[in-house]
């Protein structure tokens, strides 16, 4: 009975990871997939469009104060995002191979990534890329204010975030705020809002 049971246990599985990652039920999931911002702490998990992954929250008594741990169903594996210690914000691409994370590690500027599930595929700083790409005064303006922030936004396509840039000190006292398109191939733009 016990070998019957592990011999269907096996099957069942093997069907749920094929039709998990068949390009219909991927389709449909993300066209349904939130593409609403998780913030942690205050949420203690975010699940991919497609359900296979989920990005889960762990508190510590000392610094530092939070863990992100992204975990994956299918292959049964955790493995550590970043610890912050204040909140981030988390945005699933559709495509459920990436996501934006907003690190609000300080009170004067934020930090933004694309991370993925892969772990061979190298992090992106999105604000390294801005700083390499912008010149003249909207370069001055991101790296001659003392309150500097970055934010994913949404998900322009699969290859493409939108980030909003603000913040106010001695180049625009007054305050500026951007938006920018990041495309994973390292193109940046500006847009309207």
């Amino acid at each position: 009975m016990a070998r019957r049971n592990s011999r269907f246990l096996g099957m069942y599985s093997a069907l749920f990871l094929f039709t998990l990652n068949s390009p219909l039920v991927t389709q449909v999931i993300a066209k349904q997939a939130s593409s609403k911002i998780v913030s942690f702490p205050d949420q203690s998990q975010a699940v991919s469009p497609n359900a296979r992954y989920v990005i889960v929250g762990e508190e510590h008594h000392g610094g530092p104060f939070h863990t992100a741990i992204l975990e994956d169903r299918v292959l049964k594996t955790r493995r550590k995002l970043l610890d912050y210690d204040s909140h981030i914000d988390l945005l699933w691409n559709p495509d459920s191979k990436s996501f934006a994370v907003t690190d609000y590690g300080e009170s004067d500027y934020s930090r933004c990534s694309i991370i993925f599930t892969d772990q061979m595929v190298t992090t992106i700083q999105i604000w390294d890329k801005l700083v390499k790409a912008l010149t003249g005064r909207e370069l001055k303006s991101l790296v001659d204010n003392h309150h500097v922030y970055i934010a994913a936004v949404q998900w322009i396509s699969a290859d493409a975030l939108k980030v909003k840039v603000w913040g106010y000190g001695e180049a625009n006292p007054s305050g500026f705020t951007r938006f920018y398109s990041y495309d994973t191939d390292g193109g940046v733009k500006r847009l309207g809002n």
